[in-house]
């Protein structure tokens, strides 16, 4: 009897080893992975809210999703973020609506409505309109059903209103204004300056100070004092102009590739959402 307890107690000793051994066997999930391109600086402000929504992400969805941030270039330039993120050369893209609006021009009305001078909508109540009038339906049309691409966009962050800029000279006037070659945001309120008479240019952020340096620019507007002082402009131009004449407000977007978004679980998916809700407020 004793020998028979002993030969079942090894008996289990060993079935409990086998199953913890087939147990820690067991691989463990793979996180889901995005490349976010964005197209701002390392040294922005902007670039460090989108690694804090990425951390956000990361812990919320307890590291089952992972974003790697990436600064403007690193994979596609700035203004090819989108085509990149529509065919899925990376998962995911940082920039404004405003830098499509060589595909269609509606892409200025909702991350830039083109309105400055105190005119137009500020961030509040363009924040307002994206989530109580409507504009975010027209705003996932946007992409749908006028762009037609394969992504799923998201707001994310209120900034402006944006200032007129840093300059080589002072400037007086208008006169003084059409004599340099300015760095403006592309799309439509670029042609409006050119339409004014100024040699505008549409420049990504990570390419303003070494295009001032070199002398191609004598001018340029980027998104404010703060994130200005982080890429540098005030140690190449001394001149500095409040306010700006063509954006009261921009707001900046992630988009995902939207097969990609697809394969998230609905969880995952309202993760990313709050997550960017978070900062919205932060920004």
């Amino acid at each position: 009897m004793k020998r028979m307890l002993i030969k079942a107690c090894v008996a289990g000793l060993a079935a409990t080893v086998f199953a913890g051994g087939v147990a820690q066997a067991q691989p463990t999930a793979q996180p889901l992975k995005a490349r976010i391109q964005t197209a701002v600086p390392a040294a922005s402000i902007y670039f460090e809210l989108l690694k804090r929504f990425a951390d956000r992400v990361d812990r919320m969805s307890a590291g089952r999703l992972k974003m790697e941030i990436l600064p403007d270039g690193a994979i596609v330039p700035a203004f090819e973020i989108l085509d990149a993120v529509d065919k899925g050369i990376v998962e995911g893209g940082y920039a404004w609506t405003h830098y499509w609006s060589g595909k269609h021009p509606a892409a200025g009305l909702f991350s830039n409505p083109m309105a400055g001078a105190g005119v137009g909508l500020d961030q509040m109540s363009h924040v307002a309109w994206l989530f109580e009038g409507g504009g975010y339906d027209l705003y996932r049309k946007l992409y749908s059903d006028v762009l037609k691409v394969n992504v799923e966009p998201l707001m994310i962050q209120p900034m402006g209103p944006d200032p007129l800029g840093w300059f080589k000279r002072p400037i007086q006037n208008t006169a003084d204004f059409k004599k340099m070659k300015y760095r403006s945001p592309p799309g439509i309120t670029g042609e409006i300056f050119k339409e004014m008479g100024v040699s505008a240019v549409a420049l990504p952020g990570g390419e303003i100070v070494p295009a001032a340096q070199r002398g191609v620019i004598d001018a340029a507007e980027w998104i404010g004092p703060a994130d200005d002082l982080n890429l540098g402009l005030h140690t190449v131009w001394k001149n500095y102009y409040l306010q700006g004449l063509h954006q009261s407000t921009d707001i900046g977007e992630v988009l995902f590739n939207k097969t990609w978004w697809s394969k998230l679980s609905p969880d995952l998916q309202e993760i990313v959402r709050v997550a960017a809700m978070a900062s919205m407020t932060e920004t």
